[in-house]
């Protein structure tokens, strides 16, 4: 029995021992199958990996050259703006100094029309002036006809006149003649008669004498031209001085200065010849 069962054993042993072996050889197979596609995976993993790192080598330098050309055009893009901005700067300055010059032209306009308008109004005075002066020279050409006849008058009561030699003695008497100032004259009118006065003094009296007298009528006189304009009394005096000096010697522009000294004083009382009496 137990021969039987250890054999029955046995043999079931056997049998196990061969359904074991034939176990270990199909998992030998499985590994060697897994292994084989573990090192195919690894393979093509690698060559994936190879394959993309290749790609994205490629990838890579593109991407380099994309930046750099980037890098490039914002350098360019920042040097243009920078341009822009200096341009911009300088049309600015150029706007602020034509805005500057536009006004400066602006106040030298209204300078040239403050100096036109100036200009005008000169033009119109001189032409004013033009015809102010026509009309004084037309009436200076009247007194200067007048005055000619004048020196012919006075050039022939003059050459009457006797010589110093030939002068008769006056009489001593005669100073009595002399009359005094006329009352309520006015200053002009008290130049005008001082002229006169001294006038009859020098046709009648000669030397020291004359002189005395001439001094004692202005000295009558020196009160009553008191408001008198100053150029009257003063070419009153000088046309006494002259007549005094050249009625003993005459000389050649004698007449010329008396009636010069004549009309200043009938300019200044703004008298006529008429008025004089002389």
């Amino acid at each position: 029995m137990r021969q039987r069962d250890s054999t029955g054993v046995g043999g079931k042993a056997v049998r196990l021992r061969e359904s074991r072996c034939g176990s270990s050889g199909f998992r030998r197979d499985h590994i060697t199958l897994f292994s084989f596609s573990r090192w195919c995976a690894v393979f093509f993993l690698l060559a994936g990996v190879l394959t993309s790192g290749c790609s994205y080598k490629g990838d890579l330098e593109r991407a380099e050259v994309r930046i750099s050309q980037v890098t490039s055009e914002n350098k360019e893009l920042s040097d243009q703006i920078t341009g822009l901005r200096q341009e911009k700067t300088r049309l600015t300055d150029e706007v602020d100094q034509s805005k500057k010059q536009l006004e400066e032209l602006k106040i030298e306009i209204d300078k040239l029309k403050q100096v036109n308008t100036a200009l005008e109004q000169d033009a119109k005075k001189l032409g004013n002036d033009y015809e102010t002066s026509q009309q004084e020279n037309m009436k200076l050409t009247t007194e200067l006809k007048s005055t000619t006849k004048e020196i012919e008058a006075l050039k022939k009561q003059i050459a009457g006149v006797p010589t110093k030699g030939s002068e008769q003695p006056l009489q001593r008497d005669s100073a009595q003649t002399i009359a005094k100032p006329s009352e309520n004259l006015t200053p002009c009118d008290s130049v005008l008669e001082f002229m006169r006065r001294s006038e009859q003094v020098i046709r009648s009296y000669k030397g020291d004498e004359r002189n005395k007298l001439l001094d004692k009528v202005k000295s009558d006189y020196a009160e009553k031209w008191k408001g008198a304009p100053k150029t009257a009394i003063d070419s009153a005096q000088a046309w006494v001085k002259e007549m005094s000096q050249s009625w003993d010697k005459n000389h050649e522009g004698t007449v010329f200065l008396l009636l010069k000294h004549r009309n200043s004083v009938l300019k200044a009382c703004g008298k006529d010849s008429s008025d004089t009496g002389f």
